[in-house]
Parts: structure tokens; sequence; C-alpha cells
């Protein structure tokens, strides 16, 4: 690619595109600052290389990489953690996450459904809005984190 065509992307943007990702985690992974300047010197990087590839280093300790949570993960057929299951038809959380979703979604959706309902008195429908989108949004995370 020519150096133009990376203007305005970022360094994982660049990697990805030039082909140079798994050289570069590889590079990250040895520790190697050498390999890590020449790579993002060939992405149009060159005069940021130092900098960047010390940044890299010194947040690419192993132990912060290595999960130590060692729990399983029950994963669906989309790779996606459950968080629901299915019980007689209807979704049920069987995952903290699970029973977090209803409290944050209305805590994000009732003000704004307030608002609205307070600043057109009038119009009865003006508050569904956000509830409905709300509804929208809660269920497709739903239907993306069950079983």
């Amino acid at each position: 690619m020519k150096q133009s065509d990376f203007a305005g992307m970022t360094v994982n943007e660049r990697l990805y595109l030039a082909g140079l990702l798994p050289r570069f985690d590889a590079a990250t992974r040895a520790a190697d600052r050498n390999a890590l300047i020449d790579l993002l010197g060939q992405v149009d990087l060159a005069d940021q290389a130092a900098a960047i590839a010390d940044g890299v280093l010194s947040r690419s300790d192993p132990s912060v990489l290595r999960r130590t949570d060692t729990t399983p993960r029950r994963l669906n057929r989309a790779r996606r953690e459950i968080w629901f299951t299915r019980i007689l038809g209807s979704y049920w959380p069987c995952h903290w996450k699970g029973v977090v979703l209803g409290p944050v979604t209305a805590v994000l959706v009732v003000p704004p459904a307030l608002l609205l309902s307070w600043l057109f008195p009038s119009r009865d429908w003006v508050m569904a809005i956000p509830l409905v989108l709300g509804a929208i949004v809660a269920l497709s995370l739903v239907v993306r984190h069950s079983e």
C-alpha cells in the first residue's frame, strides 16, 4: 500500500491492511523492540515507531495478557457467553450479566421516556418511543446471549 493510503487510520488498522498484524503480535510476545519498530516503519509510522513500540512493550506484561479466571464459560453457537436460558418458551437469566440487563435497561430508558412525556404532555405516544427502542435493544441482547 502507498503511504498516503494509511492516512487517518489507527495503528491496528494499518497493520491489518498491510498484513503485518500477526508478525506484530509475534514481535510483541517476543518483546522484540527492533522488530516492532521495523513493522511500524512499514505502515508509515517511522517517526513515532520507537514511542509506540515502547508503549506496547510496557503494556504487554505476559501476566496481564494471560486469563487468570479459570471458571469455564458457557458459549452459544455464535461463541457468545450465555446469559439467558430458555424455560417454558421464555428467557430466564442464568448469569449475573443477564440479571443486570433489566435494571440497566430501565435506568437508561425510563428517564428519557419521562422527560418526553413532560415536554409533550398532549402527546401520550411520545413516551413509548424510548420504551420501545429500549425493549428492542434489550431483547436483541437477550436473544444473542441465550442458548
